[in-house]
């Protein structure tokens, strides 16, 4: 990729960031700047990345068993 590529996908993207800061988020522009974003990470060879970002969950599994239920005196 050029630098002058790099330079216009690089202001597209700040571009649509500030876009995508409003009220209504237009699919079209989050999809642009993903393929941006893609492209960018790997010097313009591909724009088929996927990015997915996992919310951790909130679990007790095998912490409902009190502290000082293993704290010995």
């Amino acid at each position: 990729m050029k630098p002058e590529e790099k330079k216009a996908l690089e202001t597209e993207w700040k571009q649509l960031q500030e876009k995508l800061k409003g009220d209504f988020v237009n699919p079209k522009d989050m999809r642009r700047c993903e393929e941006i974003t893609s492209l960018l990470m790997t010097n313009g060879e591909s724009k088929e990345i996927k990015f997915k970002f996992l919310k951790a969950r909130n679990s007790t599994k095998g912490l409902n068993a009190k502290k000082d239920r293993f704290l010995k005196y």
